[in-house]
């Protein structure tokens, strides 16, 4: 048997009191003459023997009382031949209380409340003088200092929900790099919901030296639906008069989701709204018109999915309308019908810069160049194509009536040379292609395609925007947001530069940089942020700013964009204005990483496999204190019982006065 607190059992030095009162009588005894004293002498010789045994039991009886009166406080264990104990050395407690842990595990309990709950019964539970190291997503990264059991106790109470998600392997990495200074490391206990979706765990990192104690805590359902993404989906190019949005939902659960409210605000002011019903774990969009919206605007979309609230709502950002920069790099014999077909100002801003004379400053400023008809073009352009496509822009290649197809080779292997052969008609293209998503108003009409010819070739891509009738491509995208087409837009080769599809046409491949780009939004697990801002130079200051945070970020140029980063501990999700000289320029709209909303926890075999070979405990985390004394001493508490015997030496006492 041990003790768990033996510094009570210096309370047994007061069973020298009732010792003391046994052998030495400090009652005053009066004295009494009688006549005879004959009778008085055979009471005493007749009661002497009873009354020392009287005196003896009451003495034991005190002594008992006072003994196991101690041993109640110093709270004895029984021990076990479990293995499952903690071992010395500094015990390192951590709460995840990440967004997930708001999750309800009873009607009036959270998951985090819980996990609280039973940090403090771990507390309890260790010796007095015991060091602990608590840690929780935002302190993981704090520097680790042991603290008293009250002092945990305190900073326990004050742990509170956080936006940082959980990991166990940058716990780790934490855990790792302590042990290696101090080496003082014993247990480490892991309170969290343990979420499939983030909490996969590098078996190669973990300190097999060390005793891990896990209490997955269950919630009360894993259902939840969340706002996947937002993008936009019409532009000034097609419509002027009125912005649109796809708002993609999430159901996560096993259930379906039946006329589920979404809400869309501009500032504080709701403009549109709408219900959705969404199978058990699938992804269904709904379309919102916005109005027409002139200058950068941020929102946000609000669901009403209950009881897994914390992710109701998405923030977002509403571009400024502009112009489209068109960039017209001309060859020898250019096309004029380039020019043409983007003569429109109120929708582009158009360039024009010989290929012999580049000003190369020009990529910077634009979101879609054209080569028109370049036969063969210098390595500096090909090298500065490939950098512009991939930081976002887009690019279409005309060829020339002589292209050289090997001058192009390092922007695609796949180009070569052909002869050019008779005008062949075009394929009409299908009218669900995602491409030419809302260009033909009568889709069981049928078209009258073009006639084209070509000067090279790439072989068979059924991808392609365009094919010849032959299922050969006319235009395709070699590689991300580069095009080419096969034809010189001249009228002996081409008829497609007069066809009523060719103004769609080159509409979506300029607004395509704005259909990949389009996402609305960003994450605040990002490592940067591209934003746009006008009129910026390097000296200038950016500022971001949300309520009282005011933060500085880091700033370099890419594209024709700015990219931002600074460390994510500084932010929290919400919507930032984007300020340079006090004046707002845009905003970064931030919401929760995607992972937290997925609620489905690890079985207890799976996080076995993971933590397999390692010495790993399970805590209950609905019955805690069933297992805790038999995890924390190794054995059976025995308390209670002494509490018994403690009592039933009181009322022996009581009863030997009283009837003795």
């Amino acid at each position: 048997m041990i003790f768990l607190h033996p510094e009570y059992l210096w309370g047994l030095l007061a069973i020298v009191i009732p010792i003391i009162i046994h052998l030495f009588d400090f009652r005053k005894n009066t004295k009494v003459y009688f006549p005879d004293i004959r009778f008085l002498k055979q009471v005493k010789h007749s009661s002497r023997k009873p009354l020392k045994l009287k005196q003896l039991l009451i003495l034991v009886s005190r002594i008992g009382f006072i003994s196991f009166l101690v041993f109640v406080f110093a709270q004895p264990i029984l021990p076990s031949s479990q293995k499952n104990k903690t071992t010395v050395g500094t015990k390192v407690i951590y709460i995840d209380n990440s967004q997930s842990m708001s999750a309800l595990v009873s009607a009036k309990e959270t998951a985090l409340e819980r996990a609280r709950f039973i940090t403090q019964t771990i507390l309890e539970k260790l010796p007095k003088g015991q060091e602990v190291i608590v840690l929780d997503n935002e302190k993981i990264k704090q520097f680790l200092a042991p603290i008293s059991i009250k002092e945990a106790s305190q900073k326990i109470s004050a742990v509170n929900l956080s936006e940082i998600p959980f990991s166990f392997n940058q716990l780790s990495m934490v855990l790792n790099e302590y042990q290696k200074r101090e080496k003082t490391l014993s247990d480490v206990f892991v309170l969290s919901d343990f979420q499939k979706a983030s909490s996969e765990i590098n078996h190669t990192q973990l300190d097999t030296a060390l005793t891990y104690w896990l209490s997955p805590i269950k919630t009360e359902t894993v259902s939840n639906c969340v706002v996947d993404s937002v993008f936009q989906i019409t532009s000034s190019t097609t419509n002027e008069e009125s912005f649109q949005i796809e708002v993609v939902v999430q159901n996560t659960g096993a259930q379906v989701k039946q006329d589920l409210p979404v809400k869309i605000f501009i500032g504080n002011r709701q403009v549109s709204a709408a219900t959705i019903s969404i199978p058990a774990y699938q992804k269904k969009s709904l379309s919102f018109f916005l109005g027409n919206i002139n200058n950068v605007e941020a929102g946000y979309i609000q669901i009403e999915d209950y009881p897994n609230s914390f992710d109701n709502i998405f923030y977002f950002t509403v571009p400024k309308k502009k112009l489209l920069n068109i960039l017209e790099i001309t060859g020898e014999n250019p096309s004029s019908y380039v020019n043409q077909v983007f003569g429109n100002e109120h929708l582009f801003s158009v360039k024009q810069s010989d290929f012999r004379n580049i000003d190369y400053a020009l990529f910077d400023k634009s979101d879609f160049v054209v080569l028109n008809q370049i036969n063969k073009p210098e390595l500096d352009l090909v090298e500065k194509i490939k950098m512009f496509t991939a930081s976002g822009g887009s690019v279409l290649v005309i060829p020339g009536n002589k292209v050289d197809a090997n001058a192009y080779l390092s922007l695609s292997s796949l180009i070569i040379n052909e002869p050019i052969f008779r005008k062949q008609k075009l394929q009409e293209p299908a009218k669900n292609d995602p491409f030419f998503a809302n260009v033909f108003e009568n889709t069981s009409r049928i078209i009258e395609m073009p006639k084209m010819s070509s000067v090279w070739n790439w072989g068979q891509d059924r991808s392609a925007i365009l094919s010849f009738e032959d299922g050969s491509p006319l235009l395709s995208e070699l590689s991300a947001n580069l095009f080419f087409i096969r034809t010189p837009l001249v009228d002996s080769l081409s008829d497609l530069q007069t066809h009523a599809l060719f103004v769609p046409l080159m509409y979506r491949l300029a607004s395509h940089s704005m259909i990949v780009n389009n996402q609305l939004f960003a994450r605040i697990n990002n490592d940067y942020f591209d934003i746009e801002l006008d009129s910026v130079d390097y000296k200038d200051i950016i500022k971001l700013k949300k309520d009282e945070i005011e933060i500085i970020p880091e700033k370099v140029k890419v594209g024709n964009k700015w990219r931002l980063s600074f460390p994510k501990e500084m932010i929290n999700t919400g919507i930032y204005e984007v300020t340079i000289n006090q004046k707002t320029q845009n905003y970064l709209s931030l919401n929760l990483n995607q992972e937290e909303s997925l609620l489905e926890p690890l079985s207890t075999e799976n996080i076995k496999e993971q933590f397999e070979g390692l010495d790993v405990n399970f805590l209950d985390s609905f019955n805690p204190t069933s297992k805790i004394n038999n995890v924390f001493e190794g054995g059976i508490a025995l308390w209670k019982y002494v509490l018994v015997i403690c009592l039933l030496f009181l009322l022996s006492e009581a009863l030997l006065i009283r009837l003795l």
